[in-house]
C-alpha cells in the first residue's frame, strides 16, 4: 500500500463554542421557574474555505423546568433541534 503524500491528507480545523442564553420562561407550560441543566455536545460541519475543512463543536446549553418536569435546549440555526449533528 504507497503512502499518501501530505497534499493528499484533508485538513480540519476544530472550533469550540458555547451557547447559553438567560431563558425567561419554559417553552412547554410557560412557567417562570427555569434552571440550567448542563449541556449537549454538537458537531457543526461548516463550509470549506481554501482546502480547509472546518468543524464546530458546539456546547449547547440545557434548560429544567421544574414546573412540568422537561428539558430544552438552546437553540441556533446551525443545527436541528434535537439532533447532535448539523446536516450541512
Amino acid at each position: 500500500m504507497p503512502a499518501s503524500s501530505p497534499a493528499d491528507q484533508e485538513h480540519t480545523k476544530l472550533i469550540k463554542a458555547r451557547l447559553s442564553y438567560p431563558i425567561k420562561q419554559c417553552r412547554h407550560c410557560g412557567f417562570a421557574a427555569v434552571v440550567k441543566n448542563g449541556f449537549r455536545k454538537a458537531y457543526v460541519h461548516l463550509p470549506s474555505l481554501n482546502g480547509i475543512h472546518y468543524e464546530l463543536e458546539l456546547w449547547k446549553q440545557r434548560y429544567y423546568c421544574r414546573q412540568c418536569q422537561t428539558t430544552f435546549g438552546a437553540t441556533t440555526n446551525l443545527t436541528t433541534n434535537n439532533q447532535t449533528l448539523s446536516g450541512q
